[in-house]
């Protein structure tokens, strides 16, 4: 989505605890895509998080993107770098305004930690 950085992976919450992704503002229903091609492994609510799509790229790398409007995909769907996944939602009201977080998954161990999702896109492009 094209938009403006409404908060930095790492960057301190008000109530305590940091940011696991990057906050992207931009209009309520703006084109959420793909950042790499994969599978859905979950596209539906997800609590405080609102609307969620989790795309597995493989390898252990995971791709999130939180606070959509709607979803466009279903689980189990096949999707290609830069298809439309959903629009932007996220509370007009609040201090981030309209906005999709996107957070990025790598391999570390059994497991996977979130890692700054400007740097693994740099690192990719």
């Amino acid at each position: 989505v094209d938009g403006t950085i409404a908060y930095a992976f790492g960057e301190a919450k008000a109530g305590g605890g940091t940011r696991q992704g990057l906050g992207i503002g931009a209009p309520r229903g703006a084109l959420v895509r793909a950042v790499e091609a994969g599978q859905v492994e979950w596209a539906g609510s997800r609590d405080l998080l609102g609307q969620t799509v989790v795309v597995n790229h493989g390898g252990g790398y995971w791709s999130a993107y939180l606070y959509l409007q709607d979803l466009r995909v279903r689980r189990g769907d096949r999707v290609v770098k830069g298809q439309i996944l959903g629009g932007v939602g996220g509370d007009e009201q609040s201090a981030e305004g309209t906005h999709v977080e996107l957070r990025i998954y790598e391999p570390a161990g059994n497991q996977s930690r979130e890692v700054d999702p400007v740097r693994w896109l740099r690192s990719r492009s």
